[in-house]
């Protein structure tokens, strides 16, 4: 911490060596360092990568946090993975569940039964979730945990200061200026696994709004970068772990060096337990990387076959794949071949091979598990080559399921037809947070479209083909929808503006429609609280089949007479009106009015708010099932908006009613939330042992939310004319804690007698700089 701070460490290691003595506080797992973590993360990623799931089927489960679930629970995977640790472990569902998983894995320690870690782990990172400020202490394996709540801790009933649980838990990996890679699980759907960079702007909603780190106590976080011959790094004494490793192999090889040494492990000064014999056939069972960069061979020596040495690759001629089975395996050694240039498309193409084969694998000897249907169109969506150097496509099948297909029997396709005269759309309906209807219709002349589908993207130049299926029906024209996130493999995140497109496959064609446009909702703009008991929603199911999807649709035009239900809603009125804002604080406020009506009940009331009058946004909504007349209204703004204020900004709202379809709006009410007080406070204290040439200057310092980055101290003869003559990095996490210089040994000033100084010490806290009072003192 700071210089001045030297002088009470005798006082706080007493204070360590206390603590450690006790038995509860010491950490039995050894020591990991950075490389290690990063290979260990490599792979867990390698059994659940990005797009997996994380349950014991493999699938993903139809539910939220179940504790009854035994498929997500991560003690059952635990033991059904063979760990030793499953039964320490609590038992965990969904995210944290993941995170407990891959944290034991990593430091052989758990997170305990609470996320807070106080046994295994210290907060090295807490604040704005989309800041890089927040993440730059942070090492690769580190837990994170986001929440809406600036604070993570809060007071429960019990009046105890307790952490909080509710949010969302991964594993770190990296950040910068843009974003942040995180690992984790239950993102999207439930028991999704993603592996990716989030950036702080676009992908904002996965990341929360606030972020607390943690690191484990046994985790050495710095880059082993200089190493013994034996590959131990001369820093932190850990050995290397080997990379590119590749275990289970069976291929065979030849030595290119008669008497070569084979060693006790992959480093040339390991000791020499064999030699290669010359035209002597070896088994290689494994290949890794050294600290080095060298690839070495670990073989079965022909002379000893129940010992396993070491081999330079240069002293190896090691066998080559060539020939492969069905499952991609190399028909000599049995090593399962590493599919090359696997790349994620989203393309349609045409089969050009009537009652072309489909394989379970991108192999001819493979499983077939279907037909392509000659000149029809298909979704493909990867590519790779196999051990052959033969292209393969994966392919989107009728049934829905992806399947390898030889590229030799598929096109690309492209241009317009003339067959289609009209594609249409006409509405987006039920848009919420993560989902949304779009809705279109589709007319034609001539040949009967083969398929249709939808094509959905951030932007208009970035559309993916997310659907495409046959047109088993003749109508026309018909009408065509698709819930975006139900029914194709995609997943809307909350406030987005997506971009959407109906498309056909006609006459050997793919011809666009109109390209349109919708925003799903905001978390915030959807949390609005239910005042009153509401059933739930009555909604009709989708058919599942094109032929039932796809009708015509004709409206026809009713005549009401003028002494029908016509004359009730003419006759309706609401009257609605905001009247007052009350318990403003500096984050909330509870906004209040008042509605009354003659005629048709109103069907729904809610609120619509912004920090200024031309930009307020629909936050909260209910339906009314009672009939008071009139009746009160208001809103917690935390609780049932969903909303976190700022202090010291205006708010604008106003009220709304739905009556007979149409809403009715109240007047505009503002109000202004508390100034926030500065998260920093520093004071001078006073001096202390002043001379003719020297004293020690002395302050404190609190502050809330992160930890200030430095401090140090203004000082001169002026009080308008100090210079800074000292500063110092924090690394600790005392709050308060005192700040102090001597101005001879710390600031490098000699003072002169009789003369008047001032000093002022300053803090910074996300780059922002906060001071003390000015004080002043007479050298003697």
């Amino acid at each position: 911490m700071l210089k001045g701070m030297k002088r009470f460490l005798g006082v706080f290691m007493t204070a360590v060596i206390c603590i450690s003595a006790c038995p509860v506080a010491v950490l039995a797992a050894p020591t990991v360092n950075q490389q290690q973590v990063q290979a260990k993360i490599a792979e867990i990623a390698k059994q659940y990568p990005h797009g997996s799931f994380f349950s014991k089927n493999g699938q993903a489960c139809g539910h939220g946090q179940d504790k009854s679930c035994s498929n997500c629970n991560s003690v059952n995977i635990a033991k059904q993975n063979g760990k030793a640790w499953a039964s320490k472990e609590g038992s965990s569902w969904t995210c944290l569940g993941f995170t407990k998983y891959v944290y034991h894995e990593v430091f052989g320690v758990g997170l305990g039964s609470a996320i807070s870690g106080t046994v295994t782990a210290s907060i090295v990172g807490d604040g704005p979730s989309t800041s890089y400020e927040t993440y730059k202490n942070a090492k690769p394996g580190d837990v994170i945990y986001f929440r809406n709540e600036k604070s993570r801790t809060y007071v429960n009933s019990k009046g105890k200061t307790v952490e909080r649980s509710s949010g969302h838990f991964g594993i770190f990996i990296s950040a910068d200026e843009t974003g942040v890679t995180i690992y984790h699980s239950n993102v999207s759907k439930a028991n999704r696994v993603e592996y990716r960079k989030y950036d702080y702007k676009t992908d904002a909603s996965y990341l929360w709004k606030y972020v607390t780190i943690r690191h484990a106590n046994n985790y050495i976080s710095h880059v082993c970068s200089q190493f013994t011959d034996l590959g131990v790094c001369t820093e932190c004494h850990q050995q290397y772990t080997l990379t590119n490793v590749q275990t289970g192999m069976t291929i065979p090889a030849t030595a290119a060096k008669a008497d070569g040494a084979m060693h006790s492990s992959p480093y040339g000064a390991a000791a020499v337990t064999g030699r290669l014999k010359a035209g002597k056939t070896y088994t290689v069972v494994q290949r890794a990387t050294n600290a080095f960069g060298y690839t070495w061979y670990q073989v079965k020596d022909v002379n000893d076959k129940n010992n396993l040495k070491w081999v330079v690759g240069e002293y190896l001629n090691v066998h080559k794949c060539s020939e492969f089975d069905k499952d991609g395996k190399c028909k000599t050694c049995k090593t399962q071949f590493q599919l090359k240039d696997q790349k994620t498309l989203n393309v349609i193409m045409m089969a050009t091979k009537n009652d072309g084969a489909m394989h379970k694998t991108p192999y001819g000897e493979g499983e077939i598990n279907g037909r392509l249907v000659g000149q029809q169109y298909y979704l493909v969506t990867g590519s790779a080559v196999n051990g052959y150097g033969n292209l393969w496509y994966l392919v989107r099948d009728t049934d829905g399921t992806d399947k390898w297909v030889v590229a030799d029997y598929l096109k690309s396709v492209s241009g317009s037809p003339t067959a289609v005269t009209m594609i249409k759309n006409v509405k987006v309906k039920n848009i919420t947070t993560n989902e949304a209807r779009v809705t279109g219709q589709i007319k034609y002349a001539g040949t009967k479209p083969a398929q249709v589908g939808l094509r959905v993207g951030t932007s208009k130049n970035n559309l993916a083909v997310v659907a495409i299926e046959n047109l088993n029906h003749s109508k026309n024209p018909f009408d065509i929808w698709y819930d975006v996130s139900a029914d194709t493999k995609i997943n809307l995140k909350q406030d987005t503006r997506y971009y959407y497109q109906f498309f056909v496959m006609a006459n050997g064609k793919l011809v666009p429609g109109p390209i349109d446009t919708f925003k799903t909702e905001s978390y915030e703009n959807n949390y609005g609280a239910v005042k009153q008991v509401t059933a739930p929603a009555q909604t009709t199911p989708k058919p599942t089949t094109l032929e039932n999807k796809t009708t015509t649709t004709t409206k026809p035009v009713t005549t009401i007479p003028n002494n029908s239900a016509a004359s009730a809603t003419q006759s309706s009125s609401v009257n609605i009106k905001a009247t007052s804002a009350k318990n403003v604080t500096q984050t909330n406020a509870v906004v209040y009015g008042n509605a009354s009506y003659t005629g048709t009940k109103p069907t729904e009331v809610g609120l619509y708010i912004g920090t200024s009058q031309s930009n307020m946004k629909l936050v909260a909504s209910d339906p009314i099932n009672h009939s008071k007349n009139p009746f009160d209204i208001w809103y917690d703004l935390n609780q049932e908006a969903g909303m976190k204020l700022q202090p010291g900004t205006t708010y604008y709202y106003k009220l709304y009613a739905t009556v007979n379809g149409t809403k009715q709006f109240s007047n505009t009410v503002s109000f202004t939330t508390a100034a926030a007080a500065a998260p920093v406070t520093a004071k001078t204290t006073g001096v202390k042992n002043v001379t003719a040439t020297n004293a020690v200057v002395c302050g404190s310092v609190s502050y809330t939310g992160a930890r200030p980055t430095k401090a140090g101290l203004y000082f001169g003869t002026n009080r308008n004319g100090m210079r800074a003559v000292a500063s110092d990095t924090i690394s600790h996490n005392k709050n308060p804690f005192d700040i102090w210089y001597d101005l001879n040994q710390e600031a490098n000033q000699k003072l002169t007698s009789g003369t008047t100084y001032y000093y002022q010490f300053y803090v910074v806290q996300n780059g922002v700089t906060y001071t003390s009072n000015i004080a002043s003192f007479n050298a003697k």
